[in-house]
């Protein structure tokens, strides 16, 4: 596919080149990074909470300590795991 007068490195960055715009490709091609179980409900862009997947201690804090983080070294608007708590009723929950 290549000739074969490209030299060795021109055939490398070729592929190269070829390979990132394939994974760009597949990768960027759609944005829906999840389906809303609720269809009414309006996701607000700009803001994150960090929600906790079981209700072990341990991860508890690790959902605690990286939304503090998140709080102090992003431009986003981070929900605190207290609110997440008000809006979900029943926090945490093993899924």
């Amino acid at each position: 596919m290549i000739p074969e007068v490209l030299n060795r490195s021109t055939r490398t960055a070729v592929t190269v080149t070829l390979a990132v715009m394939l994974s760009l490709l597949t990768g960027c091609g759609v944005y829906k990074p999840f389906q809303l179980m609720d269809k009414e409900t309006e996701v607000k862009p700009g803001s994150v909470a960090v929600i906790s997947g079981n209700n072990d201690e341990a991860t508890m804090k690790i959902v605690e300590s990286l939304t503090q983080e998140l709080k102090q070294r992003s431009t986003f608007k981070i929900m605190g795991q207290d609110e997440v708590a008000r809006r979900l009723g029943r926090y945490p929950v093993s899924i």
